[in-house]
């Protein structure tokens, strides 16, 4: 069976540092605030042509790496469908 993935946007809680740096604290998921334990990398989707404009956040959550995203100021995840 084939898996494919679709952003489904969520709410962030995150702070905005004056250097630029976002760090981002809770995500809201179906309804459901999940704190985010600690960000392991950030990933500022740049490549040989320049910046992709997203953002990858791999974060732990209750023990478990996701990645979060950041695009054009809107927060997403990758959820599995199909």
């Amino acid at each position: 069976m084939e898996t494919n993935r679709v952003k489904q946007y969520v709410t962030v809680n995150a702070d905005y540092m004056a250097n630029g740096t976002i760090c981002p604290h809770s995500v809201t998921l179906d309804g459901k605030i999940y704190r985010i334990d600690r960000i392991v990398r950030v990933d500022k989707g740049r490549t040989v042509r320049g910046w992709t404009g997203r953002t990858c956040y791999e974060v732990e959550i209750r023990g478990r790496r996701a990645n979060l995203y950041l695009e054009s100021e809107r927060w997403y995840v990758e959820k599995k469908v199909g």
